[in-house]
C-alpha cells in the first residue's frame, strides 16, 4: 500500500462545472441556510433565458472535500507526486454524484458534477 500525501494546491486550481447542460456551466459558490454549496447558475432566474427550466444541480462542501480526496488518492496511488500525471477524462461516481475531470493542467483543473438526486427534486 502506498503512503498517502496531501497534494498542495488542488483546491486553488480547481473549478466546478455543472454537467446538466450540453456545454458545462461553471458552478457558483453560495451560502445556504445551513452551509456553503456549489450551485448551477441556471438555478437562478436571472441566469436563464425566458422559458428555460431551472437547473437544481448542486453539490455541498463535503462533496468538494470528497473530490479533492479522490483526486489526491488517484495521484498518490499511482506514485505520481509530480505534475506529470494527467487525470483528464477520468470519471467516477460517489454518493449519487457523477464526476468527470474535463481539464487537468498544472495550473487548472475543471471537474464536472452531476447530482441526479438533486435534479429529481426540481419543481418546474
Amino acid at each position: 500500500m502506498s503512503e498517502k500525501y496531501l497534494i498542495s494546491g488542488i483546491m486553488a486550481k480547481m473549478e466546478i462545472y455543472c454537467g446538466n447542460h450540453p456545454e458545462p456551466e461553471k458552478m457558483q459558490i453560495k451560502q445556504g441556510p445551513f452551509s456553503v454549496f456549489y450551485a448551477c447558475p441556471k438555478y437562478y432566474k436571472e441566469n436563464r433565458i425566458e422559458g428555460e427550466h431551472i437547473c437544481a444541480n448542486r453539490i455541498g462542501i463535503n462533496d468538494v472535500e470528497r473530490i479533492v480526496d479522490h483526486i489526491n488518492s488517484k495521484i498518490c496511488d499511482n506514485g505520481l507526486l509530480t505534475s506529470s500525471v494527467n487525470l483528464q477524462n477520468h470519471s467516477w461516481k460517489q454518493n449519487g454524484v457523477e464526476y468527470k475531470i474535463l481539464i487537468h493542467h498544472s495550473d487548472k483543473m475543471c471537474v464536472q458534477c452531476l447530482n441526479r438526486n438533486a435534479l429529481t427534486k426540481i419543481k418546474r
